[in-house]
């Protein structure tokens, strides 16, 4: 299967890297793009084969689960042929693309096209090889910037076990509303919660008709009071657990 990775983008120390199955920290991105190449196109033509069809299959696993991930099709040809000719052909492929995508459940209003006939070459067009490469579209992953982060959920920690009650909170984005669910009930964020046994919280955040989740696995299990043994030094001040932003007073 053909595909390249191109444009390696650096924010903020992030590297936010796009494949053909996955988006790495997109969501911390503003207004980037990565590209997904599918080429081999037949010459002359603005048909996909299977194989080529199964690669834009794969990014449409991407735009199922990041909401906040638009997609802008770009087609391109060789060099065989007039400039006028090779500029419509390049336009047919974006927009026979672009119908591939919104046949398969992507909204129309997510995916944009654009053609350049055959003036952006990346390979050589003095040979077959290179000119297969050239007829393709390029698959422009583009997030947007008005999404809601990951929500960072404090109180309670990934496979964490909790001996009595725990008070499950995030830390709030500005503009973004949460809700929050335990084991697929509802859960009001900042309460007391126990349920002996294992246990997922899940936060969304929502902001600008976008939304984002995290999720959380631990376990609750009362410990039983061994009435014989010595008395255990009561901490108070902290629970466990607990992230602070201020002093703490322990005693």
């Amino acid at each position: 299967m053909s595909k390249k990775l191109f444009n390696l983008f650096l924010l903020l120390s992030f590297v936010f890297l796009v494949t053909n199955t996955q988006i790495v920290n997109a969501k911390e991105a503003v207004k980037k793009e990565s590209i997904f190449i599918v080429d081999q196109i037949a010459n002359n033509s603005a048909d996909f084969t299977p194989e080529l069809q199964e690669q834009m299959l794969e990014v449409i696993k991407i735009l199922n689960e990041k909401n906040w991930v638009n997609l802008k099709l770009v087609g391109h040809t060789s060099n065989t042929g007039t400039a006028a000719h090779n500029m419509e052909l390049s336009k047919r492929r974006a927009e026979k693309a672009k119908e591939f995508f919104v046949s398969n459940n992507v909204d129309t209003d997510r995916v944009t096209t654009d053609w350049k006939g055959m003036n952006e070459p990346i390979a050589d067009n003095n040979t077959a090889e290179g000119r297969a490469k050239n007829r393709r579209v390029e698959i422009l992953l583009i997030t947007l910037n008005e999404y809601p982060m990951e929500p960072h959920i404090v109180g309670v920690y990934e496979g964490e076990n909790r001996s009595k009650e725990v008070v499950i909170n995030v830390i709030k984005e500005e503009n973004v509303e949460y809700t929050a669910t335990i084991n697929g009930e509802n859960y009001i964020l900042g309460t007391p919660f126990w349920k002996d046994g294992e246990n997922k919280v899940v936060v969304t955040g929502k902001k600008n008709g976008l939304e984002s989740s995290s999720e959380m696995n631990f376990s609750m299990k009362k410990i039983p009071v061994d009435l014989n043994a010595p008395n255990i030094p009561k901490i108070n001040g902290i629970e466990n657990g607990e992230v602070y932003t201020e002093g703490v007073v322990i005693t």
